[in-house]
């Protein structure tokens, strides 16, 4: 079992990172993922029980810098595994929904086959085979779109989108593209879970059901007691510059959570302050 205390954590201060109550977080001027040099340094000052992977440009910045984007998230991962297989200890990676490519109906299982339809995308699955081509005590958890990050954390689309629910009069939200809205405290729990039990392979974690934006935005609402306008959009007339699959809904055949509508629920009537459970 890895000593979570020990995981050496690149991409440790962004979003998901930040909410990691475990592990070593250097900043990148001491483990730069595009070096290997830096890496290897990182490695032997801090003697890891374990890497994890969390250094990512987003899908946005992956479209305007390709080369970036693939720096960053496959050349990176890559450089990693190396590292990882060459001191006998396993490599994390995080990934995503969005590796697959659907109708809007469809789910995908840790057995289904990506299809990567942006930049982005195309990174992230790259990464994914250097991952697990690597060894095979590595692990690459998916998962879907993050919601509940603390307030010292950068803010993701969902949780940028709870701030508007208590603030604005009228939200635009996307009706056209259903994923899995997933909490981030469930997140950190199963990662340290699949970490500590030496899981290999590949994981979704993602809390059960599915949501477009504009569902995920009524339900909060709903919660909120408030009465707002919902502008419902298209990802296209949202986001022209970037192709985006209609479904990035993650199933699981190895992990069961709970709704994401329960943990929605609990986010907002526990977690934060500005927001009031009618009851």
């Amino acid at each position: 079992m890895a000593d979570l205390g020990r995981i050496l954590i690149s991409g440790g201060h962004g979003m998901i990172g930040s909410n990691l109550d475990f592990g070593i977080k250097p900043d990148k001027s001491e483990f730069d993922v595009t070096n290997p040099e830096s890496i290897s340094l990182a490695c032997d000052k801090y003697n890891p029980s374990a890497i994890l992977s969390l250094s990512s440009i987003n899908i946005r910045d992956s479209e305007e810098n390709p080369l970036n984007a693939y720096r960053v998230n496959s050349i990176g991962v890559y450089h990693l595994a190396r590292e990882a297989k060459k001191r006998g200890i396993p490599l994390i990676m995080l990934s995503t929904g969005s590796v697959f490519n659907g109708s809007i109906k469809d789910s995908f299982n840790e057995d289904s086959f990506p299809n990567p339809v942006n930049i982005y995308a195309q990174t992230k699955y790259i990464a994914e085979v250097f991952a697990l081509g690597s060894s095979d005590r590595n692990l690459v958890i998916r998962t879907g779109w993050v919601f509940g990050t603390s307030k010292d954390s950068k803010k993701g689309v969902f949780d940028k989108m709870l701030d508007l629910v208590m603030d604005k009069d009228e939200i635009i939200a996307t009706y056209d593209q259903e994923g899995s809205p997933t909490y981030i405290k469930d997140l950190v729990t199963e990662i340290k879970k699949l970490i500590s039990r030496n899981c290999s392979g590949i994981y979704h974690v993602a809390n059960q059901g599915r949501a477009s934006a504009v569902e995920f935005v009524e339900e909060a609402i709903r919660y909120a007691g408030r009465n707002i306008r919902i502008k419902r959009k298209t990802v296209a007339e949202f986001s022209s510059k970037v192709k985006r699959s209609p479904s990035e809904c993650l199933n699981s055949n190895k992990i069961k959570l709970r709704s994401w509508q329960e943990a929605l629920e609990e986010h907002i009537s526990s977690n934060n302050k500005k927001f009031k459970k009618l009851f």
